[in-house]
This record gives structure tokens, sequence and C-alpha cells, in this order.
């Protein structure tokens, strides 16, 4: 993970608060605790209660929360034993 240089991984339990969150507040709590700068998802990725958060809500959002989003095509990699 550290070729990655990635700073935070954050595990969230999905139950019915987290499933019932409105976008704009899932991402106000990820900004709040976090300091969010960079956003990276996958082309069909979104979030929040009904699956509001789609590419555009989220690219829309970015002025608001000043955050970078970065849409990416997954990617695998063979891990040899």
């Amino acid at each position: 993970m550290s070729n990655y240089k990635i700073d935070d991984i954050f595990l969230i339990d999905f139950n019915n608060e987290i499933a019932n969150t409105t976008a704009h507040d899932f991402l106000n709590y990820l900004n709040t605790s976090s300091n969010l700068k960079f956003l990276t998802v996958g082309p069909d990725f979104s979030l929040g209660k009904n699956k509001e958060g789609n590419i555009n809500y989220l690219n829309e959002l970015q002025n608001i929360f000043d955050y970078k989003l970065f849409v990416k095509n997954p990617f695998f990699h063979k891990i040899y034993n």
C-alpha cells in the first residue's frame, strides 16, 4: 500500500444510519473528520441515500467541500506467491 501514497483509509460499518445519510451529509462528515482533499472513485460510484451522490453530484460539490474528485477506471493488481 505504501507504493500508492495513501494517507488514510476509512472503514465504515454499513448500517441503517449510514444507509439513510444523504450524500451531502456524508461528504460533510468526511470533510470535517479527515480534512478531505482528494476523493478517488470508480466511474459507476455513488454514495448517499438512494445513491444520490453520483459522479455529477460529487463533481458539483468539489467547490463546496474543497476537494478534488478523481474518477478512475478499475485496475487489477496480480499478487504473486
